[in-house]
């Protein structure tokens, strides 16, 4: 989440728009959790958004990203929490949609 949380708040200072805001919903369906995270930071080109779980590869200005977080990130919820992510554009702005199994405190 952090890792989604610092991508929203760079793309909001890089493109500085009038409107800046980060909004993170969350809802159980069923045995899962979807979470969204919405952002203003402008999107993300469609042409490269296929290419944003690759590893190394990053939007970012060179020096200030290497290109690993949402990498570990997919991989994270892919391999230990039977989940996924997913990142669309909506006007203005992008959003990431995380699905992950809904834990409890007794599966701790």
């Amino acid at each position: 989440m952090l890792n989604i949380l610092s991508n929203s708040k760079d793309a909001i200072i890089e493109t500085n728009p009038d409107y800046k805001k980060i909004a993170v919903t969350a809802r159980p369906v069923k045995d899962k959790v979807t979470i969204i995270v919405e952002d203003t930071g402008g999107g993300i080109d469609e042409e490269i958004l296929p290419k944003v779980f690759d590893p190394y590869f990053s939007t970012k200005t060179e020096g200030l990203g290497i290109g690993i977080g949402l990498f570990m990130s997919k991989t994270i919820l892919e391999k230990h929490m039977n989940g996924d992510i997913k990142l669309e554009n909506i006007p203005g702005g992008l959003r990431t949609i995380i699905t992950m199994d809904l834990f409890n405190s007794s599966d701790l």
